[in-house]
């Protein structure tokens, strides 16, 4: 898909937010490559990896997709050394980690996190080199900095769940959910939001929400580039195409419910 299809605005000096009321398009998945299949072969395994017994995926599946969209999230993979660290808000994400993430760790790795708590976050270190070199060999995630940050090619297959995973694990951990002011009525108009210092991962997700249907703005502001969804049409889309795992996310969209009626109501009456 072209970026140039997209809706790309400076966001310093576009104040419309996106009331479109455009509808919900057609689902039209463009990738071409459908192997699920992962080559481990090239993977080291220290006596350290050997004596955890840490395993490795020879499938990607929707919960190895969804961990690398928590990785591009709020993971960071060091250059020199086989460190993997994933940290979040030490309150708002408390439960995200202790919770959904020490399950998806041991599902899928064998890993069981010790979730620690630092000065001002919450999560965890992990020295492996099997997990090290299946993440830069296998997946084709590039270690930190982010700022040239992609969406591994093994991503891009022309399956749903396997991009609507992925997906959900970056918005869980790198996008947000507000509820706007507007026509005098408090936090009722909704808007997921996603935004990263690299424009190329922005316009990837956006062509990505684009195939799911969905109607996608692309706004750059000083150094950084975000991807957003405005409107009840495109919540209730992604609450049912994408969805969350975080606690954050999900409390927050209940209480909005329970503001208005489910939001149901609000879409009716505002013609989005």
């Amino acid at each position: 898909m072209k970026t140039n299809t997209l809706s790309y605005s400076n966001k310093s000096n576009h104040s419309d937010f996106g009331f479109s009321r455009k509808k919900i398009g057609t689902k039209n998945i463009t990738f071409s490559n459908s192997n699920l299949t992962l080559d481990i072969t090239l993977v080291r395994m220290s006596t350290i990896d050997m004596a955890k017994n840490i395993r490795l995926p020879n499938k990607l599946s929707p919960l190895l997709a969804e961990e690398i969209g928590i990785h591009l999230g709020d993971g960071f993979l060091s250059s020199k050394r086989y460190d993997y660290r994933l940290k979040g808000h030490k309150i708002d994400e408390r439960w995200y980690y202790l919770d959904h993430l020490k399950y998806l760790y041991k599902n899928l790795y064998n890993i069981d996190l010790s979730i620690k708590n630092y000065e001002d976050t919450i999560g965890f270190e992990i020295y492996s080199q099997a997990l090290w070199d299946f993440k830069v060999k296998v997946l084709g995630i590039k270690p930190s900095p982010k700022n040239n940050l992609t969406i591994p090619d093994i991503i891009k297959v022309n399956n749903e769940q396997i991009i609507t995973s992925f997906l959900r694990g970056f918005f869980d951990t790198d996008g947000s959910v507000s509820f706007l002011t507007k026509y005098g009525k408090m936090n009722y108009y909704p808007v997921i939001s996603l935004t990263q210092k690299s424009s190329q991962i922005v316009e990837e997700v956006a062509q990505i929400l684009q195939m799911l249907g969905f109607n996608p703005h692309v706004y750059h502001h000083r150094c950084e580039y975000t991807v957003v969804l405005n409107g009840y049409s495109q919540l209730f889309h992604f609450e049912r195409t994408i969805g969350w795992n975080s606690p954050k996310h999900l409390n927050k969209i209940a209480r909005w419910k329970q503001m208005f009626d489910g939001g149901h109501g609000l879409m009716v009456r505002m013609g989005d």
